[in-house]
């Protein structure tokens, strides 16, 4: 569990959460099903809170499912901004989390998102044309960014986990060190969610 707990696993998701503190949440739609999506995925379903994935690979929708996700969509299948805004009654979810680190999918986070909600950012982005007063102004949205994490957090972390955060769920692979090759080829064709190399005692 260390490696996860001071990784994208359970550091980024963790500090993120600090970020989303407003007891209003009740709906977290997550873009992206990576390790740091799966991360939030985990952690937003732990607190309490109804999370929607939107995520391109089968392999990674069926984990975040695992982890907690009532719904998964395929964007390739449906358009996910439509899907989103049908699950939470034509209002879109509270809070749209991009970490799919994609510029459409940022976009569709605002397009998303309800009015008044919060934007959060876990992707790294190339610049993304938004506009003020259409993204932002005239729908009342909060965009947040969060990287990374705090050393003052890890106690709180260490909480969680032993409280029952499931966080070796999120390993579905290891490999050992000498097929470091192979195991990058299957986690960037989304087969995996955290990948681990491990060294031969």
């Amino acid at each position: 569990a260390g490696v996860l707990l001071t990784g994208d696993g359970m550091g980024v998701p963790y500090h993120t959460s600090t970020r989303l503190t407003d007891p209003r949440i009740r709906t977290v739609a997550i873009f992206g099903a990576g390790p740091i999506g799966l991360g939030n995925t985990m952690m937003q379903a732990f607190l309490g809170r109804q999370v929607l994935a939107v995520e391109v690979s089968q392999e990674r929708r069926a984990l975040a499912q695992r982890l907690g996700a009532e719904v998964a969509i395929d964007p390739r299948e449906e358009d996910p901004v439509e899907r989103l805004r049908a699950l939470t009654e034509g209002q879109g979810p509270d809070v749209c989390l991009e970490a799919a680190g994609r510029p459409e999918t940022l976009k569709q986070c605002f397009a998303a998102v309800r009015t008044g909600g919060t934007v959060a950012m876990n992707g790294e982005q190339p610049a993304v044309p938004l506009s003020p007063s259409d993204d932002f102004i005239r729908r009342d949205i909060t965009a947040l960014g969060s990287w990374f994490y705090q050393a003052r957090e890890v106690p709180r972390m260490i909480s969680l986990y032993r409280q029952g955060l499931p966080v070796e769920s999120l390993i579905t692979h290891r490999y050992p060190l000498e097929a470091g090759d192979e195991a990058f080829r299957e986690f960037a064709a989304g087969r995996t969610g955290k990948v681990l190399l491990v060294m031969e005692a």
